[in-house]
């Protein structure tokens, strides 16, 4: 028996009416709260991020649609031991309040990496090296199911040749936390490669706190290897690094520049906001999770630059003094601490170019040397008095009363008085000339002096111009360099790009070495026209050219430029007005009077 219901239109209007009042009340999955655990490795980690930092990356970069939250009971740690942090997982994987999970250790991170399967999106944001984990990679994704992570894919294996380069070890010790140690088993085959690689001894030390990583380091150790010790606070890891340096041991940190600015020597990461940068983009992978995204499908390179920092204040405590080349493009940090630099505007360049030049006293004391010439000349123009007293005596026996007195006393004055000597006037005249010739000859070498100076002063800014924007190209290059890098890595691109921004890479590098040897042969060069023989270093400030050179941006000289038909009157005056005040003129018709006045006394003669 077959039975028919006939649905009545009022019915139908009542369905449908209650399935939209259902899906108005119900919110999309992109706008709902998405609840979060979060593992650390250990209470107290020195992470580098954490859950509050998680949250407050999420309100910036979500909209109003979506909330990310981790609920206290949401956030675990392992208690720095594996099966807790093990026990933990499980527990955040079965909670039915989370929706996504979170590890910010590295080794709850490595741990969920190789768990073959996962109840739900599972997100790994701190990883070491992925090559060395041995994490799942395939086409820049990590194409397991519910599994994704985030790494700048910076390898163990670059930076150990890179530090063995720079400082040449025999003897490395890797400080590495134990539970490292403990899930990262190939840490081990790795350090026996890379001894064949470099040639070197590499011991892996196990670091629980300071005292163990300054204890009983291996006998022979001239570098340390410094890898993420969570467990360190920073005052241990700035005591760590002091220690160190003390020691006279080069250091090299894994994690980046965080740990060079904290007195570590070395590193290869110089990503300042890290931190910032890695919570966002945890943030923005959650939030493609939510929205539908399987976190297979989720790229896993963050980029980051990969350049060499240095704490040269840490190189100075050592004896340690890296390479030009490593020099050219890499951040040094505290390079000016314990430098003295003394800034010098152009006006102090040209006070102290004229104020300690032997050729301007030389020439103004031959300018002195002509007036004196002058008025020794003029001398023979002038009345003269002669006066002269003489006194004889003989013994008595020769003595005759009536021609030789035995005491004669004589004195006499002779005055003269020149009507005309046309050789006298010629001499002073001639010597007039000379002297104004010798007096425009010193204010020549004294112009000549301050246009060097000002020249010098200019060039060395044009030349720290040029090595500012060779720099700037550098920096350009390089985050070209690294976006092909993560692209290779990630298998987004071929070596071919990589390798032709290496070659790019090189040559900007070449033309800061360049713009840096023209800066230094400028920086010579001023020196020796201002006789700098300070230790101190000149620093140019490059806002004093405003001060000297203020009257040629004045509203009052621009009226004269701003038309050529003023411009040319402009010009003309001040031609004239240099001809009329050059030295070199003044000093020629000097002299051209001089030897007129001479070849007319000869004439007469």
């Amino acid at each position: 028996m077959a039975c028919m219901f006939r649905a009545s239109p009022w019915g139908s209007i009542a369905w449908t009416l209650g399935f939209t009042l259902l899906l108005s009340i119900t919110p999309p999955l992109s706008a709902r709260e998405v609840r979060v655990g979060v593992l650390i490795d250990g209470p107290s980690a020195r992470e580098g991020i954490d859950a509050n930092a998680l949250e407050h990356a999420a309100a910036a970069v979500y909209g109003d649609g979506l909330t990310l939250t981790v609920a206290p009971q949401s956030r675990l740690n392992g208690n720095w031991s594996a099966p807790a942090l093990n026990a933990a997982l499980d527990r955040l994987e079965a909670d039915p309040q989370v929706d996504v999970v979170v590890t910010l250790g590295f080794a709850a991170s490595h741990l969920v990496a190789h768990r073959p399967r996962l109840a739900k999106p599972t997100i790994a944001a701190s990883v070491m090296d992925p090559v060395l984990q041995t994490f799942p990679l395939n086409g820049g994704t990590s194409g397991r199911h519910n599994f994704t992570y985030v790494t700048t894919f910076n390898r163990v294996d670059d930076q150990v040749g890179t530090f063995h380069r720079i400082s040449g070890f025999s003897h490395l010790a890797v400080l590495a936390d134990p539970l490292a140690l403990q899930v990262v088993e190939a840490m081990q085959n790795k350090a026996t490669e890379l001894q064949a690689v470099t040639g070197a001894a590499i011991v892996l030390h196990s670091t629980h706190d300071l005292t163990d990583a300054l204890a009983n380091l291996p006998p022979g150790t001239d570098a340390v290897y410094v890898t993420p010790l969570t467990r360190l606070s920073s005052d241990d890891l700035h005591a760590l690094a002091d220690q160190l340096a003390q020691r006279k041991l080069p250091s090299f940190s894994l994690l980046g520049r965080s740990e060079v600015a904290q007195g570590i020597l070395l590193a290869t990461s110089s990503d300042t906001e890290r931190t910032q940068r890695l919570a966002r983009r945890v943030a923005l992978d959650i939030q493609r999770i939510v929205e539908g995204d399987d976190a297979s499908s989720i790229e896993v390179s963050l980029p980051s630059e990969e350049r060499l920092v240095v704490n040269m204040h840490t190189a100075r405590l050592i004896g340690f003094s890296p390479h030009w080349d490593d020099l050219t493009d890499a951040v040094q940090l505290a390079s000016e601490e314990g430098q003295g630099q003394r800034p010098i505007s152009l006006l102090q360049a040209l006070n102290a170019a004229i104020g300690k030049n032997p050729t301007l006293y030389a020439a103004q004391l031959g300018a002195d040397v002509a007036a004196d010439q002058t008025r020794i000349a003029r001398s023979a123009l002038l009345p003269s008095l002669a006066a002269d007293v003489s006194h004889t005596q003989i013994d008595a026996g020769h003595a005759n009363p009536l021609l030789l007195a035995q005491r004669t006393t004589e004195a006499g004055a002779t005055a003269q008085m020149p009507i005309y000597s046309d050789s006298a006037w010629a001499g002073w005249s001639v010597a007039r000339q000379l002297s104004t010739a010798a007096t425009e000859q010193a204010r020549q070498e004294l112009l000549d002096t301050l246009q060097q100076t000002a020249t010098a002063y200019f060039g060395l800014l044009r030349a720290k111009s040029v090595t500012g924007v060779r720099r700037q190209n550098v920096e350009n290059t390089r985050q070209n360099l690294e976006t092909a890098r993560a692209r290779e890595a990630v298998g987004l691109s071929t070596r071919s790009d990589y390798l032709r921004w290496v070659a790019q890479m090189a040559s900007a590098r070449q033309d800061v070495l360049a713009a840096e040897a023209n800066d230094r042969q400028a920086t010579v060069q001023l020196s020796q026209l201002i006789h700098d023989d300070s230790p101190q270093s000149l620093v140019i400030v490059e806002a004093g050219i405003d001060e000297p050179l203020k009257w040629i941006a004045s509203s009052r000289t621009q009226r004269y430029l701003d038309t050529p038909a003023k411009w040319t009157v402009f010009r003309d005056f001040i031609l004239g007005q240099a001809h009329e005040s050059s030295p070199e003129v003044k000093r020629v018709d000097a002299l051209l009077a001089g030897q007129q006045r001479e070849v007319t006394s000869a004439r007469r003669a």
